[in-house]
């Protein structure tokens, strides 16, 4: 590597082979050997060993801080969470999810497992109801869940209070109205024992019919309901089919 100067006087020659710099001058060709290094940075002008300082506080910031500063910088750095910490939080989410659940269902909703026929073919033996506890105005044609004789039921309503409710050879009628009920395949009929018609639907009370109107376990034979025994209005069906 050849340093010419502003001074065209000399010239410094660096040899990389050996540690030594030699010095010639112009005007007689005279080398001076065996200076070391370190003597041919003593004789560089102000502006080399400025530039000499230069490279020597490059080189420390190359090299990085010393272990006190590496060991702060790693402090810093964000480590991953051990498996443990990751299925410790899962484990609470999970039981936060639950307890949330358990609130829902246990003031709010309702779930139940349909056993009976009776509501055939809209609600199957074996298919899970969802019931809104909630809301008790009900309105005709809604599902509602209520128990008889221990049993869940899931019936629907054909009557609110004040109606007058009939059920002859012609079938079902209301307020003297023959109900039209296309989504019912069988006919409605009185049973043999069970009430006396009509009936008039007291306040707060519902009339309620299976939709397999043959045989169905409902209002023919326990009469009106007060929808305060009623568990809540119907607001899903899982089909067991589905499951």
């Amino acid at each position: 590597m050849t340093v010419n100067p502003t001074d065209d006087t000399y010239r410094f020659v660096f040899d990389e082979a050996t540690p030594h710099a030699r010095r010639v001058s112009e005007d007689d060709e005279a080398w001076a050997d065996d200076i070391s290094t370190t003597h041919f940075a003593a004789h560089f002008s102000n502006e080399y060993g400025e530039m000499n300082d230069d490279a020597t506080a490059s080189d420390e910031e190359f090299w990085g801080a010393d272990d006190d500063d590496i060991d702060e910088q790693d402090s810093h750095v964000k480590r991953p969470p051990s498996l443990w910490r990751e299925l410790v939080g899962v484990l609470i989410k999970v039981g936060v999810v639950a307890v949330v659940l358990g609130l829902i269902f246990t003031f709010t909703h309702g779930l139940a497992r349909n056993t009976d026929p009776d509501m055939s073919p809209t609600v199957k033996a074996g298919d899970l109801v969802m019931f809104y506890r909630l809301d008790k105005n009900y309105e005709i044609d809604d599902l509602i869940a209520l128990r008889y004789q221990g049993q869940l039921q899931v019936r629907r309503v054909v009557a609110q209070a004040g109606d007058v409710v009939d059920i002859t050879a012609d079938g079902l009628t209301v307020n003297g109205a023959l109900q039209q009920e296309p989504d019912i395949y069988e006919q409605t009929q009185p049973y043999q024992t069970g009430i006396r018609f009509p009936v008039t639907v007291g306040p707060g009370e519902v009339f309620v019919l299976g939709d397999a109107r043959d045989g169905a376990t409902d209002s023919r034979v326990y009469g009106p309901v007060n929808t305060k025994d009623t568990l809540g209005k119907v607001i899903a069906i899982i089909k067991w089919r589905d499951l």
